[in-house]
């Protein structure tokens, strides 16, 4: 139950909310199937606050009888402490930190697990800023609401740092943001929303991107949240709360125009010897391999039918192999020779598409 230490009374709305919350977790444990909160919440508007918190007592009383005569145990989730050095590790998550009260950072939910371990932890708002589409229907069997607002690795616009921190602000919390691994994206994500939502110094935000293990090539990253500052309520105004719950990414063709134009990066980084080219600053070796592996593994597939299948199993080669690039640039233990062998072949991997599937 949430705590009100400057409040000697909790009020009714926060009363309910702790029982739905502890309903989900036992009806999670009970079966597959979970009651949205959101459906509570609107039968509470028509019978009152009361009758439902009434009702909400006795399923609870219910669920509780139902463990001891089976046995089992109330599974309770524990969310991970504001003081760790380290990311917590969860069932179907990982690299999970909070960042304030009501704020976490981690990967992206694996599967049903994922989700499931979400709900005990009592989140409510979970913001993709991956490239991939969520699995809002999945959540949605968890009473979970998604919003997508995906961000590069090049760094987060102050538009969109807007557009997060009004999320973080004013969707129903406790609310988890994550991108793939959990490491990089989301961390700045977080990070950044909540610098501008004052939750946290600008120091504080960056030890706290440490914590999530954002890897301090991606310059662009830890450059929007040394930018970030505390925005007035007007300012929050200003950008718009109708929050997708999946963002339009581009079709095919558009996705490989992207995958040309970073592989043409990624040659003009190779002649510099894998750092940044000094009339192209803006290059960041490992952001460019990346957003590489990103498009890869982000892309939509083609409209014919018959090619589907051989073409997501190429695709999904060629995110592992530009994966592996990255990886390599990260850890600084390949030599500048080694790494463009591992380019080498997402290069060819290129051509034998386009001279399969484009030319």
């Amino acid at each position: 139950m949430r705590v009100f230490p400057d409040r000697k009374l909790i009020p009714v709305q926060y009363l309910l909310q702790s029982q739905i919350d502890c309903l989900r977790r036992l009806l999670s444990i009970e079966s597959n199937c979970l009651i949205s909160g959101y459906e509570l919440r609107r039968l509470s508007m028509k019978v009152g606050p009361c009758t439902i918190a009434a009702l909400a007592l006795s399923l609870l009383a219910i669920a509780l009888a139902s463990n001891r005569s089976s046995g089992q145990k109330l599974a309770v989730i524990a969310l991970p402490s504001p003081a760790a050095t380290q990311p917590s590790e969860y069932a179907g998550l990982h690299n999970v930190v909070t960042y304030a009260e009501g704020l976490y950072s981690g990967s992206v939910p694996q599967g049903a697990e994922g989700f499931a371990t979400l709900a005990a932890m009592g989140i409510r708002t979970i913001i993709s800023v991956d490239g991939a589409t969520p699995d809002v229907e999945l959540a949605k069997q968890f009473g979970l609401r998604y919003v997508h607002l995906p961000v590069g690795y090049d760094g987060i616009t102050k538009q969109r740092s807007l557009e997060l921190a009004r999320a973080v602000r004013d969707l129903p919390g406790p609310i988890y943001i994550h991108c793939h691994h959990g490491q990089h994206r989301s961390a700045a994500a977080a990070a950044a929303a909540g610098v501008t939502l004052g939750k946290f110094s600008v120091d504080e935000a960056l030890a706290l991107m440490k914590v999530s293990g954002t890897a301090p090539n991606y310059t662009g990253l830890f450059a929007c949240v040394r930018a970030a500052s505390v925005a007035s309520p007007e300012t929050l105004e200003t950008v718009s709360n109708k929050f997708p719950e999946k963002s339009q990414i581009g079709d095919l063709a558009q996705v490989m125009t992207h995958v040309d134009e970073t592989m043409d990066n990624l040659k003009l980084i190779e002649k510099a010897n894998w750092t940044t080219p000094k009339d192209h600053p803006d290059l960041v070796p490992a952001a460019e391999a990346a957003r590489l592996a990103d498009f890869f593994r982000n892309a939509p597939q083609p409209k014919e039918p018959a090619r589907t299948d051989e073409f997501a199993a190429w695709i999904s080669a060629q995110a592992s192999n530009a994966s592996e690039v990255e990886q390599a640039l990260l850890r600084g233990n390949a030599s500048p020779q080694q790494v463009s062998e591992k380019l080498k072949i997402v290069s060819q991997a290129c051509v034998q598409c386009h001279s399969k599937y484009r030319d």
